[in-house]
């Protein structure tokens, strides 16, 4: 499942992301973006959460 993630800092800024979750996760990986473009359009990000989710592993994916 997809959630989109945003994170309001003390400061105000607005960190955003995507949690690729799923129930029988027992464990994550988390992809810190920095030039691969828009994370909802790029299919890369929607194929490895999807293989992760399928070993029981979430993915959360952020951008810098």
């Amino acid at each position: 499942m997809l959630r989109v993630l945003n994170v309001v800092m003390d400061n105000g800024t607005v960190l955003r992301g995507c949690l690729f979750h799923d129930k029988a996760a027992s464990s994550v990986v988390i992809i810190v973006t920095g030039v691969e473009g828009n994370i909802h359009n790029n299919p890369f990000f929607h194929n490895i959460g999807k293989t992760l989710n399928q070993h029981g592993m979430d993915l959360i994916v952020a951008h810098t």
